[in-house]
């Protein structure tokens, strides 16, 4: 029997798209618990940050005032989960004012972040079985 940190990583078949900001709708918090789910039965997922998708992982935000939890640390400990990717457009980023020094570290012993640039989408996106955009 394999040990599930030392297998390969499936290629992933299904692709979360999260392009809304993390506050004041539900699509991040909805696409947080869809890959929950998929992991729970085994799928391997792409989750990928555009637009102001990429907000959902700043390190320190606070939405605590308008009576919500933080999504970033949670979005971060999803990258060590066996069979999770995360993604993160590049220029998204840039055009908001972010580096990768703004955005929640990830685990530990998970894979950093993957970097797209906008060239890469749309073969990241074809790669998939089916997207899920939120």
């Amino acid at each position: 029997m394999v040990d599930a940190s030392e297998a390969p990583r499936p290629r992933p078949q299904y692709c979360l798209h999260i392009r809304s900001a993390p506050y004041g709708t539900s699509g991040p918090a909805e696409a947080y618990r869809v890959v929950q789910t998929m992991f729970a039965f085994d799928h391997a997922v792409t989750v990928l940050f555009t637009d102001d998708g990429v907000l959902s992982l700043v390190r320190g935000a606070d939405p605590a005032p308008i009576g919500m939890r933080p999504l970033s640390e949670a979005f971060s400990e999803l990258g060590g989960l066996w069979g999770v990717d995360i993604a993160v457009h590049r220029e998204s980023l840039e055009e908001r004012g972010l580096s990768t020094d703004d955005l929640v570290p990830h685990q530990e012993d998970a894979p950093p972040y993957r970097l797209v640039r906008t060239s890469e989408l749309e073969a990241l996106l074809a790669s998939h079985k089916a997207i899920l955009r939120f």
